[in-house]
């Protein structure tokens, strides 16, 4: 699937803003995320491919919902009211997701990709539910 380049400048502006918000240099959000800052450097130059687990590091290091990013470059998602301020970075609103979270003895990165899993399988339901 090819990407508008429009939106995905839009999402690296976004990742920025919110960046910015949260007064967190780059190499915060890279250790935040767990991948190096030249991988970050990497994507926010469209050098490298934004990978369904790399997207949930990202969200979850600037603490957005899951889903934000693939929301952002389907261009029908605003991060507005989307920071998950109210329940924490380490917490989903989806109780499945909450409950994915807090599963013991699950690697970090495991538990993620399940996350995003999840919120792309309800997604793909959603729209393969329309007429």
């Amino acid at each position: 699937m090819s990407i508008d380049s429009h939106l995905v400048r839009r999402l690296i502006s976004e990742i920025d803003k919110r960046r910015a918000t949260l007064h967190l240099p780059w190499e915060k959000v890279a250790t935040r995320a767990g991948i190096s800052t030249s991988h970050l450097r990497r994507i926010r130059t469209q050098q490298s491919p934004l990978s369904d687990l790399i997207k949930a590091k990202l969200e979850r290091a600037l603490e957005w919902e899951a889903g934000t990013i693939d929301g952002l470059l389907k261009g029908d998602m605003s991060t507005s009211g989307n920071n998950n301020q109210e329940t924490g970075p380490h917490r989903f609103k989806d109780p499945a997701a909450q409950h994915i979270w807090q599963t013991p003895g699950v690697a970090e990165q495991h538990r993620l990709a399940l996350i995003y899993m999840l919120q792309a399988l309800r997604r793909a339901d959603v729209e393969g539910a329309q007429p």
